[in-house]
C-alpha cells in the first residue's frame, strides 16, 4: 500500500495540503506515530526507510510546509507521545531486525543464537540523539508520562518482547 501524509484544516476551510515524504511514494514509506506538538505549530512522525528496520523521525509545519528531519535511527520508533514539559517520548529498539508486534514476522532463527535479545526502550529526544529513560534489560510494551513529567509508567518483562507480554509488570521510569 501506499500512504500518503495529508494535512487538512479542522475547520473543513482551505485545501488539503499533501507532504512529499523524501522516500517517495513507494510501499513501506509512510508516516507513522503521528503526533501534534503541545503548541499545534507541526506535526512529528516517523517514518520508515524502505526495505530494512531503520526509521527517522521528521517534523513539518502545521501548513506542511518546512519538512525537516529530526533523528536518524538505526532501529525502529514508534509510540511518539509529548510530555507536561513538551518533551518528545518515543519506544525505540536500537538495531531492530524486524518489526515491532504480535502481528509482525518473527526475526529469522539462524545466526548467532546467544546474541542478545532484541529491547525497545522508552527514549527522550535530546537534539539530535535519545536519552533513554528505561533501563537495558527490559522490553517496554506500553508507556504514558507521569501527569507531572518526571518519568513513566510502563508494563515491561526482562527477555524476549514477543514471548514475555504474559509476564510484563508495572513500573516506573524515572528521567
Amino acid at each position: 500500500p501506499i500512504r500518503d501524509l495529508v494535512i487538512r484544516a479542522a475547520s473543513g476551510s482551505g485545501a488539503a495540503m499533501h507532504v512529499a515524504l523524501p522516500c517517495g511514494r513507494v510501499p513501506q514509506c509512510w508516516p507513522g506515530s503521528i503526533v501534534w506538538s503541545p503548541d499545534g505549530r507541526q506535526l512529528m512522525f516517523t517514518l520508515r526507510t524502505p526495505g530494512s528496520h531503520d526509521y527517522a523521525l521528521y517534523s513539518v509545519a502545521h501548513d506542511g510546509s518546512a519538512l525537516h528531519q529530526v533523528l536518524a535511527f538505526h532501529g525502529t520508533l514508534r509510540d511518539l507521545r509529548y510530555g507536561p514539559r513538551a518533551a518528545l517520548a518515543m519506544l525505540a529498539v536500537p538495531g531492530a531486525d524486524k518489526e515491532v508486534g504480535a502481528t509482525e514476522a518473527g526475526a529469522a532463527v539462524a545466526g548467532d543464537l546467544d546474541a542478545p535479545t532484541p529491547e525497545q526502550r522508552i527514549g527522550v529526544l535530546q537534539g539530535d540523539h535519545l536519552q533513554w529513560a528505561s533501563p537495558p534489560d527490559l522490553f517496554v510494551y506500553q508507556y504514558a508520562w507521569q501527569p507531572q513529567g518526571h518519568g513513566f509508567i510502563g508494563t515491561a518483562a526482562a527477555g524476549d518482547g514477543d514471548d514475555n507480554w504474559w509476564i510484563a509488570k508495572l513500573y516506573a521510569f524515572s528521567l
